[in-house]
């Protein structure tokens, strides 16, 4: 079978289930509220868009335990079962982060929260303004602040190649508006991406650094310009 056809099948059953659990509930829901009738289609609307959130969450991370991926690389020409499960994840995890992120409904201090459910590490007092792509690659920190619009992942596709890499950000740091970190990228404690760079795969920012540009390099140093 292609592989966007498996691909399509496997997203297709995933969403379906979590749709189906998400009806029941908010079925449920809808006939529990008798007592406030004005307010059952809000509360059965609420029901059902926080259980397909968690459905499709705790499908992907039954998958994701079951079949773990790990830094590597993928083929996309003759995908196996890698790369079907990788496009899986990220379907489902990408159908969240539109519900969610796209539209604002999850405040950048809850985000935390959420993205822990999905499989990142996360620290202490956090705040997230952009997006985690590959959540179960991605390691934070305490008091760590990824800057509106920027974008943690954790995979690079080189032509029919899929690169997949562990992100590691330590204590304080900052991740500026509209940045980009790629995969295989360990970020030392108290260091600053400067907003609109971009960090390429197999970056080590030391700590204490300041890092600029596209490609992104080290700009400054313990306070001193580099």
């Amino acid at each position: 079978m292609p592989f966007h056809t498996i691909d399509a099948v496997l997203g297709g059953i995933a969403l379906t289930l979590s749709l189906l659990v998400a009806f029941a509930g908010a079925s449920l829901a809808f006939h529990a509220a008798d007592f406030v009738p004005s307010f059952a289609p809000l509360i059965a609307i609420a029901v059902f868009a926080l259980l397909v959130i968690l459905a499709t969450g705790l499908i992907g991370r039954a998958v994701h335990a079951h079949h773990p991926l790990v830094p590597g690389r993928l083929s996309l020409a003759v995908p196996g079962r890698e790369a079907n499960v990788w496009k899986l994840l990220g379907f489902l995890n990408l159908f969240n982060l539109s519900v969610l992120i796209h539209t604002y409904a999850c405040p950048v201090t809850l985000r935390g929260v959420l993205y822990r459910f999905f499989g990142t590490r996360v620290g202490h007092n956090i705040m997230i303004g952009g997006k985690i792509i590959e959540p179960w690659m991605v390691s934070l920190g305490d008091f760590v602040i990824l800057g509106e619009d920027s974008l943690v992942t954790g995979h690079l596709i080189r032509g029919s190649e899929l690169i997949l890499g562990r992100v590691r950000i330590g204590n304080n740091v900052t991740v500026g508006l509209k940045a980009v970190v790629m995969p295989d990228v360990e970020i030392g404690d108290g260091a600053v991406v400067w907003a609109g760079a971009v960090v390429p795969m197999g970056s080590r920012i030391g700590p204490g650094e300041e890092w600029a540009g596209i490609p992104a390099r080290c700009v400054r140093r313990a306070g001193v310009r580099v």
